[in-house]
């Protein structure tokens, strides 16, 4: 039931299993893979200029929660699931790139503290004073 529940939520965005996704990152942004096929796999680049928000949720998963970190571009937004590879490591290092955002350590806790609700939470946004922008592409790169 776990599984099924996942995979739902996963193909209403035509999203694989989390666990198959990496994301990396760098100076210039982030970038997420699928991991299952790299031939015909997909990816996602997302400048770290293009993003005006970063907000972190939990979804739940009937037997647990998994939280998630939403960046929300001018014209598209992508979802980074906690069970994708490397992913504690990459929400640790926003504030590195998104000056201004909300560490890892005061979001999280908050985010998951009582099970099973969203308890949504906005970790950035951008200032009017940064200068706004668009997602890479317009759609999934292989």
């Amino acid at each position: 039931m776990l599984c099924e529940k996942i995979s739902r939520w996963m193909l209403r965005r035509g999203l694989r299993f989390p666990e198959d996704w990496e994301v990396t990152w760098s100076n210039e942004g982030f970038v997420l893979r699928c991991q299952m096929d790299e031939q015909a796999a997909p990816s996602f680049s997302v400048r770290w200029a293009e993003v005006d928000e970063v907000e972190a949720f939990q979804i739940d998963l009937v037997t647990i929660d998994g939280v998630v970190l939403e960046f929300i571009c001018i014209d598209r937004r992508y979802e980074v699931m906690q069970a994708t590879q490397g992913w504690e490591q990459f929400a640790t290092a926003i504030p590195e790139y998104l000056p201004g955002a909300v560490g890892f350590h005061s979001w999280y806790r908050r985010v998951t503290r009582k099970a099973f609700d969203e308890n949504r939470e906005q970790i950035y946004k951008r200032t009017k004073a940064q200068q706004a922008g668009g997602c890479d592409g317009e759609k999934p790169r292989s």
